[in-house]
């Protein structure tokens, strides 16, 4: 990212910070998919375990504890996905590239993001402590309360350095399926586990529906995996392979590919889902949590092979074909293998109270078939009223319905909004690809007309007077030599205006340049910044001190083995002073075809060109050239470009 240097006044940047913050917060804040489960999932938790079901109200012990527990909970989520998911996007998508390129300090995004998850934890706390006041009956003391709210606003930094680290190792689309991963677990131990696990468990609901707000956004079904997961991997096991033992990095890669085809027969790969698919099937460890924590047996699995864990491992033979095959399928047949999927948490329901995790499967699946919105909502609304009906038949509490409800609602909107999101990014690309053509046509155009607008003239006044030429060679030599002479001018000036018309087409712009010796450094793992200075160039001086540039760099990202590199233009009273410096090995440097032709460039335009190099300072290059008269006066201040490598 691009750096504010020194020069710049303490008030600019300061307003660079808050302006990136105030943005991101914005940004956020309209988008669905993230404040409407970070914001309300804590909330309506909370106000189903600890007032309408707990019973807490009169209860102080037990309303401040689930209090300071889903106010974890939703603190976790706002760092995680926030930082987790959007970053990683955003460095899928190259925003992170663009960002360095922009003249901003170097950790105003970062700052923004942060500031972005105290703000949405601020906003979690104050629900959450408004719903305590109001219906829960909390009451604590001043200094209680602003604790609390400290403890939440600071907590979100460790799970946003989490999240943060994800986003550097994940793609973008495979994010929310690993986050979900670890957010989950970490979850189970506050906000919904613990109206289980709490001191007054009799006081809350049933042991089995433990964990069951787990579920969150997780089933995002669309997600792409981590492209070249194992490549990491085999690598360290090179770096690791001991003298001798060969074949070990070998084998690592063959298993890549061998897991790449594998996949690649399960999901279709034109799809460009990843492992994403992969990811989302660690939600079925939901349907083994009564087993893990000591769940009750179901009176409908006596006499059952293994009990209820033996249906649940069953159902879930029957569901994976189910899974994978939905991916291949479209129209009515995808409708019915939504329905098999959802029939699955039907039969199990009896049996095992977490079957709906199939329904969260089915309503992410729904979300995906090719119908309108009102088409795919009456479809889920379909199912989750059947699941209500059965629910009510086996006498099951109805707030796991609720819980249900409030999942299979947000994972549905979730994924619509991330279909919506990808179809217009899809038609973005074509219209820019549009554009592009477009672009390209009409310069493509322009110079044609250019070229018949500067030859076309000229090459009928040369064959009009060619053709008079050989007339008047017979009668009137010396008519016809005036003829042929004048026919040499007129192709000596048609020759010139070519020459510069094609310099102005082919002339190198001196800021494209510089961006792209920033590319050719920064994979280098060198430091490049510049300066320039508002100087006007004429055509001839920006093509060569683009020129220059180019081969300056060439040298340094070849031979110079420099860690930092500055090109800095400036101008002076008559002159304008390009100077390209870098802190590599200097020393003795032999004239070759690079710096003769920098010379003959700068000679050509009545410049002069320096060289100091030493093996304890680099290399400087100084090239001075005439200023032109419409240049700005010499104070004029420089604007400051720096890029770290990455």
């Amino acid at each position: 990212m691009s750096t504010m240097t020194a020069d710049f006044p303490m008030s600019r940047i300061l307003r660079c910070y808050l302006l990136e913050a105030r943005c991101e917060f914005m940004r956020l804040l309209r988008t669905p998919s993230f404040v409407v489960p970070c914001l309300s999932f804590p909330a309506v938790f909370y106000l189903l375990f600890g007032v309408i079901l707990g019973g807490t109200r009169g209860n102080n012990g037990m309303a401040s504890y689930l209090l300071a527990t889903y106010g974890v909970f939703g603190i976790m989520g706002v760092a995680l996905f926030g930082f987790g998911v959007t970053v990683a996007i955003e460095r899928e998508r190259g925003f992170l590239t663009l960002k360095r390129a922009l003249p901003m300090p170097p950790g105003a995004l970062l700052f923004a993001k942060t500031a972005m998850a105290m703000i949405f934890a601020s906003m979690v706390s104050l629900i959450l402590a408004i719903i305590a006041l109001t219906l829960a009956g909390v009451s604590l003391a001043p200094w209680q309360w602003l604790a609390l709210f400290a403890v939440n606003v600071l907590g979100v930094l460790p799970f946003a350095a989490i999240g943060l680290l994800i986003a550097t190792l994940c793609s973008g689309q495979a994010s929310p399926a690993i986050i979900n991963l670890i957010y989950l677990p970490m979850a189970f131990r506050c906000g919904p586990g613990l109206a289980v696990l709490s001191p007054e468990p009799d006081s809350l609901a049933c042991g089995w529906t433990k964990c069951r707000t787990g579920h969150r956004l997780a089933f995002d079904l669309s997600g792409s995996g981590h492209r070249g997961l194992l490549s990491p991997g085999a690598q360290a096991l090179a770096e690791f392979e001991p003298d001798g033992c060969l074949g070990v990095s070998d084998m690592a890669i063959t298993l890549g590919h061998r897991l790449r085809r594998l996949r690649g027969l399960l999901i279709p790969e034109h799809l460009n889902l990843g492992w994403g698919p992969f990811y989302s099937l660690g939600y079925l460890l939901f349907l083994f949590m009564p087993a893990i924590f000591g769940g009750y047996e179901s009176r409908w699995a006596e006499g059952v092979p293994y009990g209820s864990l033996g249906v649940t491992v069953l159902s879930v033979l029957v569901f994976l074909p189910l899974y994978f095959i939905n991916f291949r399928l479209s129209g009515v047949r995808m409708v019915l293998c939504v329905l098999l999927i959802a029939s699955l948490g039907y039969l199990l329901l009896p049996y095992n109270g977490f079957s709906n995790t199939y329904m969260i499967y089915a309503v992410a699946a729904a979300a995906f078939i090719h119908a309108s919105l009102w088409q795919r909502l009456s479809l889920v609304c379909l199912l989750l009223a059947t699941f209500l009906l059965e629910i009510l038949l086996l006498g099951f509490p109805v707030f796991l319905f609720g819980i249900t409800l409030i999942i299979a609602l947000a994972v549905f909107f979730g994924s619509h909004y991330q279909i919506e999101h990808h179809r217009k990014a899809a038609a973005l690309r074509l219209s820019h690809d549009e554009v592009r053509r477009l672009a390209a046509l009409a310069e493509r155009e322009r110079i044609g007309r250019d070229l018949h607008d500067l030859l076309g003239h000229t090459l009928s006044l040369i064959a009009l007077k060619s053709e008079l030429a050989g007339k008047l060679f017979e009668r009137d030599a010396s008519a016809a030599r005036r003829e042929i002479d004048d026919v040499t001018r007129v192709a000596r000036d048609a020759l010139s205006q070519v020459r510069h018309a094609v310099t102005g087409i082919r002339a190198a712009g001196l800021s494209t340049e510089l961006a792209a010796a920033r590319q050719l450094l920064e994979s280098a793992g060198v430091s490049f910044s510049y300066a320039l200075a508002d100087v006007e160039l004429s055509t001839e001086q920006e093509t060569a001190l683009s020129l220059v540039v180019r081969e300056a760099v060439t040298n340094i990202q070849r031979h110079a083995r420099a860690t930092k590199a500055r090109v800095e233009l400036v101008a002076l009273r008559e002159q304008m002073h390009l100077r390209i410096e870098d802190d590599g090995n200097g020393g003795d440097l032999r004239a070759g075809n690079g710096l003769t032709g920098i010379r003959e460039r700068v000679n050509a335009l009545d410049g002069q060109f320096r060289i100091d190099s030493s093996r304890s300072t680099g290399t400087r290059l100084d090239i001075l050239l005439p200023l032109a008269e419409q240049s700005l006066p010499v104070n004029a201040p420089p604007v400051h470009h720096s890029v770290a490598p990455r």
